[in-house]
């Protein structure tokens, strides 16, 4: 449940208050933090602080994040903890590594979320995450492939982050303006034209 808050709060774009909450259930639960719990919250701590511009504690935090996610034992976490799949973790520090302008370090991590398996909107947000981080780093035909691929797989899937997440890959794509960024900025829109 409190995962849900901060995740919530980091989607307001409440930074302080997505902060507030994680350390709050990191203390309350102590020693008892599953370590996928514990590897979640420390991830979106982790960007929360960069969103926030502070750099040493988002390190700080994907560094604990890390460290949780090694300790995680499928077959050993709670049913409630099942969302947290190989792959999220990355995506979430791709994310804050993105926002601290670590692109290398954030493609990194894109690229070993999107490796791993993941449930199709989940498997959408990786690939967005990895365009986007593509384009930052000027390698346009990568990007391409990775939004085309995005776009096949969210045809039909309806979900209102989901549609934000295409729009600003497809936003991102039509700003470079050449052919392949065209063509790839067209088959998001074909995938928006499904109606919630």
């Amino acid at each position: 449940m409190i995962a849900l808050l901060v995740n919530q709060s980091l989607f307001m774009r409440e930074y302080r208050q997505s902060v507030a909450f994680a350390e709050a259930a990191l203390r309350t639960a102590g020693r008892h933090i599953t370590p996928a719990l514990a590897s979640d919250l420390y991830a979106m701590q982790a960007k929360a602080y960069a969103h926030l511009g502070d750099a040493g504690s988002a390190l700080g935090c994907i560094r604990r994040a890390e460290t949780a996610a090694e300790r995680i034992r499928r077959g050993h976490e709670p049913d409630e903890t099942g969302y947290v799949q190989p792959g999220l973790v990355n995506v979430q520090v791709a994310e804050a590594l993105l926002s601290l302008g670590e692109l290398g370090a954030a493609r990194e991590h894109a690229a070993a979320a999107v490796d791993n398996p993941a449930h199709d909107r989940g498997r959408v947000h990786r690939l967005a995450m990895l365009s986007t981080i593509e384009l930052r780093q000027g390698n346009t035909e990568e990007a391409v492939a990775s939004a085309v691929q995005m776009a096949e797989q969210a045809r039909g899937m309806e979900s209102q982050r989901l549609r934000d997440r295409l729009r600003a890959v497809r936003e991102h794509l039509a700003r470079c303006g050449s052919p392949g960024t065209t063509e790839a900025a067209e088959l998001i829109d074909g995938a928006l034209r499904v109606p919630l």
